[in-house]
């Protein structure tokens, strides 16, 4: 078993105790008060490392807290994440709640750079909320303070019954508006496939192998363009739609031309997009359509500093299964 980190908070943080000299008789001696204002400074500093090495210190006691899962009398569980987002799971799903329970989040590059990207007055859209995830996380992260907001699309009922519960248990979070339904180009109704214990799985793909445990349930399709208020501007999107990204993103053109600054992370999977009828060429032409560029989300710092390269279109064609993030 590796050996745990061991924590001392042993650095107290003492104020400055250096004073600036009063004027004397109307003379002010500046070599003596030079000499102050800089052991100030080095006090302050001083100061400033020892906050940061107890906000280390935190976030290192925080992640020391190991697997955990409460079972509720109701057969959910509930799970804390290390974001302190709390969340009631279904511990019989095969694909998040195990994530959930050993690591204490789910995507762990895209909530960092969720996190570290949202402020009070970001807008997210996630497309495909299942139980409220990214929904809560971005949520709290916003905050109340500012003019930030989430809106949430989840077509799942299962999905939206924890959905619903999450939002109740998480406080001090940014308004939430969420649409019951799925999203595409046009507006219809569809079925959906959802796998037993495999919520996060589920599919609207016409060709999805139809297995005995498989629940097939009706379901609103609406574009995002119809769902989302006409002159909302977004910050961030988030959209995982099980290879039907062509559709959601077909159906929300106007809100992302209208948002200059729009983030969009897509999951990229062409076998999923090719079993949906979309195939990967038809989705490089829609995004250069768009004036999109599409980068690897492990570039995301090198993007947030302005030096990340852009994909090629012609060699996305043969990208393997990776997270996107779209922008101008």
């Amino acid at each position: 078993m590796a050996k745990k980190p061991e924590l001392h908070l042993d650095a107290a943080i003492s104020a400055p105790e250096a004073t600036i000299p009063a004027a004397t008789a109307g003379v002010v001696d500046f070599s003596t008060l030079s000499a102050q204002v800089t052991r100030l400074a080095a006090q302050l500093s001083k100061t400033e490392g020892q906050l940061e090495r107890l906000e280390r210190l935190a976030t290192d006691v925080r992640n020391l807290v190991g697997p955990v899962g409460i079972p509720m009398p109701d057969g959910q569980m509930l799970v804390q994440t290390v974001y302190g987002v709390k969340f009631l799971i279904d511990p019989s799903d095969l694909i998040m709640a195990p994530n959930l329970i050993i690591y204490r989040q789910w995507e762990p590059d895209i909530s960092s750079y969720f996190w570290s990207s949202f402020n009070a007055n970001t807008v997210f859209v996630d497309v495909g909320a299942n139980l409220g995830y990214f929904t809560c996380l971005g949520a709290s992260r916003i905050g109340r303070s500012g003019r930030g907001r989430v809106f949430a699309v989840e077509p799942n009922p299962n999905c939206l019954k924890l959905l619903d519960r999450n939002l109740i248990i998480n406080w001090s979070m940014s308004p939430v508006d969420v649409f019951r339904g799925a999203v595409g180009d046009h507006e219809a109704r569809a079925v959906l496939a959802v796998p037993r214990n495999r919520a996060a799985n589920a599919s609207l793909s016409v060709g999805v192998e139809r297995l005995d445990d498989t629940e097939l349930v009706d379901v609103a399709l609406k574009p995002l363009d119809t769902i989302l208020p006409n002159d909302l501007v977004v910050d961030f999107m988030k959209i995982d739609v099980e290879g039907h990204e062509f559709a959601a993103l077909s159906g929300a053109t106007s809100v992302i031309r209208r948002s200059p600054n729009i983030k969009i992370v897509m999951e990229w999977s062409p076998p999923q997009m090719s079993d949906a009828g979309y195939p990967a060429t038809q989705m490089v032409e829609l995004l250069r359509g768009l004036g999109l560029r599409a980068f690897r989300m492990g570039d995301a710092a090198a993007l947030a500093a302005g030096t990340a390269t852009p994909l090629d279109w012609f060699a996305m064609t043969d990208l393997g299964y990776d997270n996107l993030i779209l922008t101008y």
